[in-house]
């Protein structure tokens, strides 16, 4: 006789017991300028907050991101999303 449930409960038991994929990884770049395209207007500091190799947020000013890898760009203007 056969068991209708039995592959379900056997697919579900090995994703439980898979290993959880490791989170991407984020980097805070500090922007001494931003260049808003979209306004064209050159802004003062920002942080870029970059998760994996995607833009996450831009944020006004040098802000803290906890578990971030933090990137001093001091005297540099960043251009976020110019090129992929």
């Amino acid at each position: 006789m056969r068991k209708p449930f039995a592959r379900p409960v056997l697919i579900a038991c090995a994703f439980a017991a898979a290993p959880a994929f490791a989170a991407e990884p984020i980097t805070a770049l500090y922007c001494a300028n931003l260049v808003d395209t979209a306004a064209g207007k050159v802004l003062g500091a920002h942080t870029v907050v970059v998760e994996g190799r995607r833009i996450k947020e831009v944020k006004p000013g040098r802000v803290t991101v906890d578990g971030a890898k933090t990137v001093d760009l001091a005297g540099a203007t960043c251009l976020p999303g110019l090129m992929d």
